[in-house]
């Protein structure tokens, strides 16, 4: 890639009584977004994996990016949003819909599957927003999502 690509990580965790998404994106010169939502609507783990893609996406299309590359530990995810594997129930057909719809406004964007290792930060964001912590970092942004984005759609 080269240097005109900013790096998104996304990641998403789901736990019995709370689910949340990390996030963070990286510009070509190395400043770093981190990001931490809360999802406070009932998810299986691959759906808080989506919610945290499609944020990710959303997020970059906020700075108007236009080289991005998409890196996520989630081979079910990343295979499925590349083509590779198939979704098999109409909850992750809706989200694959909405995901490759959404990165059709990037020039250029890519999504590979990296391991769990590279993707700490985003990981880590995740976890903390699935928690019950209501203290927020100062240097990351927090917010609530109370509904799943293909609804939307």
């Amino acid at each position: 890639m080269d240097k005109e690509f900013w790096v998104l990580y996304f990641d998403g965790a789901s736990k019995i009584n709370s689910s949340g998404d990390g996030l963070v994106l990286q510009s070509p010169d190395g400043f770093l977004i981190e990001y931490s939502m809360k999802l406070d609507f009932p998810t299986m783990n691959n759906e808080a994996e989506y919610e945290a893609l499609i944020a990710s996406l959303g997020l970059a299309g906020t700075f108007r990016v236009k080289k991005l590359k998409v890196c996520g530990d989630s081979k079910l995810v990343v295979s499925q949003v590349k083509g590779e594997f198939e979704a098999r129930d109409e909850t992750m057909e809706k989200y694959v819909r909405l995901v490759r719809f959404v990165m059709t406004q990037f020039d250029e964007c890519h999504v590979e599957h990296i391991p769990r290792e590279e993707n700490a930060m985003a990981d880590a964001f995740s976890k903390f927003a699935s928690s019950e912590i209501e203290e927020s970092s100062e240097n990351v942004y927090f917010r609530d999502l109370k509904h799943e984005a293909w609804m939307s759609n």
